[in-house]
């Protein structure tokens, strides 16, 4: 998937799922985190850091120019009431794509 996307996006500053970080650009498409027993954080958790950034779900057209320091804790609530969640019904139409292709 992660070698999909980065060509379907044709654009390799977006995203990578290069290991390196030397080597990589954009988003981070870290396909291990699919395996069994892995886990990762969801949107909107909290990390922890000393400036409580937030793990923050983007559109494409936000990452080239976003600083991850500008998504906290103080700026999110002002973010999600501004544009709402930009994820929301994606888990709707994730269960319908799955419903037609028999959940394969």
């Amino acid at each position: 998937m992660p070698n999909y996307l980065s060509s379907y996006l044709r654009d390799t500053t977006l995203a990578s799922s290069k290991w390196w970080k030397e080597e990589r650009h954009g988003v981070f498409l870290d396909y291990n985190q699919n395996a069994k027993d892995r886990t990762t954080c969801s949107a909107y958790s909290v990390r922890p850091v000393e400036d409580a950034r937030v793990s923050a779900p983007l559109e494409w057209n936000e990452v080239a120019q976003c600083e991850p320091a500008d998504f906290n804790i103080r700026t999110m609530a002002e973010r999600f009431q501004r544009i709402g969640d930009p994820h929301a019904g994606r888990f709707a139409m994730l269960a319908r794509a799955a419903a037609r292709t028999g959940g394969q």
